[in-house]
This record gives structure tokens, C-alpha cells and sequence, in this order.
């Protein structure tokens, strides 16, 4: 699936992430436009379809809580691969990176433990 090319941008994103030039000049033609519309289509619309109901829930929840969404996503996608079921697949793949970012961003943010009680 990843030729060459991907790889190597991997590594240099890996070795120096703050420079993503490298990412656009070295990855394959289009992969950067196709990685961002796919978020921005599917991902940022699982946000704001479920942002108003659910009133940032995902900021409670801190790091900890984000990375417990992230290890249940990406096992219902390991066991909805297995058995070829695309649909399932992508239906939880947004939720699988929004949790992932909201991980990220609760790190950066020092919310480790969130305000779950079940959590510390």
C-alpha cells in the first residue's frame, strides 16, 4: 500500500515534524489533499453533528478518558477489518481520529485525569 516515497515523508515527518514542506514535496501526488479532505468530510462533521448535543463531553473526559475511546475504536475497527465489513470500518474511523486528536489535545493541555470520577 505505502510505496517508497510515503515512507520516506513518514520518516522525515517523524524526524522533524515541524517541517511539513517536506511532507507535501516528498509524499505521494494528491495524498496530502486526499488526507485532509477525507478529515474535514468525515471527521469535522462527527464534530459538529455531535459537539451541540453532547456540550464537550470529550473535555471532561481529559486524556485518559480520550485514550479509552481511542483503544475501543480501534478495536471495533481490528475486528470489523477481519471480517471485511467496510461499512462498520467506516463508520468508526472519524471517531477513531477525532479521539485521537482529543487525546492530543487534552496532553498539550495538562487535563490528564479529566473530571470522571472513575478515572485517576
Amino acid at each position: 500500500m505505502f510505496d517508497d516515497c510515503s515512507c520516506t515523508a513518514y520518516k522525515q515527518v517523524r524526524m522533524h515534524p515541524e517541517d511539513l514542506t517536506t511532507l507535501a514535496v516528498t509524499m505521494e501526488p494528491g495524498l496530502v489533499e486526499d488526507m485532509k479532505e477525507f478529515f474535514a468530510r468525515r471527521c469535522l462533521s462527527v464534530i459538529a453533528d455531535r459537539e451541540g448535543e453532547r456540550q464537550g463531553v470529550w473535555k471532561r473526559s481529559g486524556m485518559k478518558g480520550s485514550a479509552f475511546h481511542v483503544q475501543a475504536k480501534a478495536e471495533r475497527i481490528f475486528q470489523a477489518a477481519q471480517r471485511n465489513d467496510v461499512e462498520t470500518v467506516m463508520k468508526e474511523l472519524p471517531d477513531l481520529i477525532n479521539y485521537g486528536i482529543f487525546t492530543g489535545l487534552q496532553a498539550e493541555a495538562g487535563n490528564v485525569d479529566g473530571e470522571w470520577p472513575w478515572i485517576g
